[in-house]
């Protein structure tokens, strides 16, 4: 995925404590995370990648992902992958 997708697929919407995602993930999550993730290897943006791609699936915003929320972000994701196949 290009850094375009990347960047098109961050959730606009506020997150948690009236954040916007990217202000969570800079102000409380990364901090709260970051010597865990480093010891992983990843850096403050691969990690936002997959912070991003949770908040996405977390429709709720109870940091927390359900079954329930899993399953509708993948049925979402392959609607819209069937309709870009047959449409483009």
């Amino acid at each position: 995925m290009g850094n375009a997708a990347i960047v098109a697929c961050r959730p606009q919407r506020r997150y948690r404590n009236g954040m916007y995602a990217h202000e969570y993930w800079d102000e409380v999550a990364w901090p709260d995370t970051k010597d865990t993730l480093e010891v992983l290897s990843l850096s403050h943006d691969k990690a936002r990648v997959i912070f991003d791609a949770f908040v996405a699936v977390d429709q709720d915003n109870s940091g927390e992902m359900t079954v329930h929320e899993f399953h509708d972000y993948l049925v979402s994701i392959c609607d819209t992958l069937f309709l870009s196949d047959r449409f483009s």
